[in-house]
């Protein structure tokens, strides 16, 4: 945009509508666009950390498995040594 000065004492810019006009779609193009950004890393951020809670429960489920079929063998060895 190209002000001209037409005067020595020009009107001050909020009173032309055609800056305030400017100025009111830059700001909503600046608005939309940190909203953008911020949704694009908000994502980031919960991809990041599902990852890593994804990563913990499998763990944590391998972890219980293992507990769970050592009890059991532990159980069905005291089984054979009853019946025997």
């Amino acid at each position: 945009m190209i002000l001209e000065v037409i005067s020595t004492n020009p009107p001050p810019f909020k009173s032309d509508p055609k800056v305030i006009e400017w100025v009111h779609r830059h700001a909503e193009v600046g608005h939309e666009a940190a909203k953008v950004a911020a949704t694009e890393e908000a994502i980031k951020h919960t991809h990041h950390t599902y990852e890593q809670q994804l990563t913990l429960t499998k763990q944590a489920l391998k972890e219980d498995l293992e507990k769970i079929r050592a009890h059991h063998l532990t159980i069905l060895k005291a089984e054979c040594k009853k019946g025997t």
